[in-house]
């Protein structure tokens, strides 16, 4: 087996992996909404204001840092020549004390409870001594030293907003409950999406049946018209410090999260499949009550579709199938990349090519017999890329090998606009 995990700790350095800072912010916005009560309660405000916060105090970091950057560049040519007034102006761009704060923000001891809990002081966070261990800002993105704060790059902020209450909730008595109800957000931001191209008549969603005498759950199915069904489930589990690290943490916790993430997702799904193809599972059960009845030949060329609530970076662009070794071979992305995807494709009939060629590449890449695209080892950590690959060469997929590392940034970048312009956003300023 091919070793992809080194890739892991070069992608966590470099890229700061693949979503947009808005989409943290909705994130943030779906992920924390239901739990408003338990949260005023918990920390003294609500994700209603603390989505107003971030986006304030990031409306005044960042022409902040851009403005000094290149004042700071006129006095220090190089990082060995770093001269003192390079240094008082960088002090001057990046410290603040916390009048400034109020004065951008807001004098309100919500406010103050807001920046308290998102602040981390020198000293107080072990076990941070390399790039690749886990790095503090993630959940307290601000860093106060006597009165003064260091400004934290505005996508920072974004980040930390959409994980770090989590830790709240589930260290505190809502526990079981919101160990539950987490994933909500994720099979409903799904649905959101997915309704952009297909008709609420194509989607079931939260459905159950009956198997081995035990009632189960399932995400979403997607029956349209005469093309190919699609069976979604829905993950919502992070990757692990010591998966990000990859060799530096070890092979164990890099197959154990991609089992329990995307290996569990596809169990789900393959239940559902293989169950209606051998005649074990007959109908389901609608959300409203209603019963479909599923013949044997109904899901005979279903695509498994797992959607994951956080970024995998190339495990989930290619390297799950060498870890898990499952065939057939599922469709993996995000839910930050599917917003993008539903974005650009449009159409049922063009999101279902894609996604039955993407899958088709990685089948390639495991060198298995009978698939197309036989000299095709095109990859990247980013799913966007692919995208952006295949748009360009007329809707397919091009022969060849190729690295495509960057080729969907730009598009990207016009997908969030488009949204953004559209209002499909659910947070607002």
């Amino acid at each position: 087996m091919a070793d992809p995990y080194f890739g892991m700790v070069w992608r966590e350095l470099t890229t700061l992996r693949h979503a947009d800072g808005f989409q943290m912010l909705e994130k943030a916005y779906r992920a924390y909404k239901p739990w408003e009560q338990e949260m005023e309660e918990l920390l003294g405000f609500s994700i209603e204001d603390a989505v107003y916060y971030t986006r304030e105090l990031t409306d005044w970091i960042t022409p902040r840092l851009e403005g000094q950057d290149t004042e700071v560049a006129r006095w220090s040519p190089s990082l060995l020549d770093f001269s003192q007034k390079a240094i008082d102006l960088t002090d001057e761009a990046v410290w603040v004390p916390d009048e400034t704060l109020v004065d951008w923000c807001d004098d309100s001891p919500r406010f103050q409870n807001f920046l308290e809990r998102l602040t981390v002081e020198p000293g107080t966070a072990s076990g941070f001594r390399t790039p690749v261990d886990v790095n503090p800002l993630e959940r307290a993105p601000f860093i106060r030293t006597g009165d003064e704060y260091l400004l934290p790059l505005p996508r920072t902020v974004l980040y930390a907003l959409a994980n770090t209450f989590y830790y709240d909730l589930i260290g505190s008595e809502y526990q079981g409950e919101f160990q539950l109800r987490f994933g909500d957000w994720l099979e409903e931001w799904t649905e959101d999406c997915l309704l952009k191209v297909f008709s609420e008549d194509d989607i079931i969603r939260n459905y159950t049946y009956e198997y081995d005498g035990e009632e189960v759950e399932g995400d979403i199915l997607i029956l349209h018209d005469d093309d190919e069904p699609v069976v979604i489930e829905c993950k919502g589990k992070k990757l692990r410090a010591e998966t990000r690290k990859g060799n530096f943490g070890g092979i164990d916790p890099i197959k154990e999260d991609t089992e329990r993430g995307i290996g569990d997702a596809y169990h789900q799904a393959d239940r559902l499949v293989t169950g209606v193809q051998s005649g074990q599972i007959t109908e389901i059960d609608t959300s409203d009550g209603t019963t479909i009845c599923l013949e044997p030949s109904t899901l005979e060329d279903a695509h498994r579709w797992l959607v994951l609530g956080e970024s995998y970076g190339s495990i989930a662009t290619r390297d799950f199938a060498k870890i898990l070794d499952i065939t057939p071979v599922p469709y993996v992305c995000d839910i930050y990349d599917l917003q993008v995807l539903v974005e650009v494709l449009e159409s049922p009939e063009r999101l279902l090519h894609y996604v039955q060629q993407r899958t088709r590449q990685t089948t390639v890449q495991l060198r298995r017999p009978g698939t197309q695209y036989a000299n095709s080892k095109t990859f990247s950590s980013d799913e966007i890329d692919y995208l952006a690959v295949y748009k360009r060469n007329g809707w397919e997929f091009p022969p060849g090998a190729r690295r495509i590392t960057g080729a969907g940034d730009n598009l990207r970048e016009d997908a969030i606009d488009s949204i953004m312009d559209s209002g499909e956003f659910q947070f607002t300023f």
